[in-house]
């Protein structure tokens, strides 16, 4: 009986242990990246400075292969 007390115990305070070792962990990362992008993330719309460059998602790398692919109107004047 004493012994299943212990082992009990023994669990708990490991299991515990574990768990705010984890949570260090993921605290200290959070606050890296926070540090990190200082400066490089908006809230607002209209803080984001103007650039000439464009992210294009939704691209698919197998797609650089067809040859007879032609770029909507829509990305063409974007590139003017």
């Amino acid at each position: 009986m004493k012994r299943n007390k212990q082992r009990k115990k023994r669990i708990f305070y490991s299991t515990s242990i574990i768990i705010a070792i984890l949570g260090t962990i993921i605290t200290l990362c959070n606050i890296i990246v926070d540090k990190n992008a200082k400066g490089r993330t908006f809230n607002n719309i209209n803080e984001v400075p103007t650039m000439h460059t464009a992210l294009l998602l939704g691209t698919n790398p197998k797609a650089r292969e067809v040859k007879d692919q032609v770029p909507s109107t829509w990305h063409v004047s974007m590139l003017q």
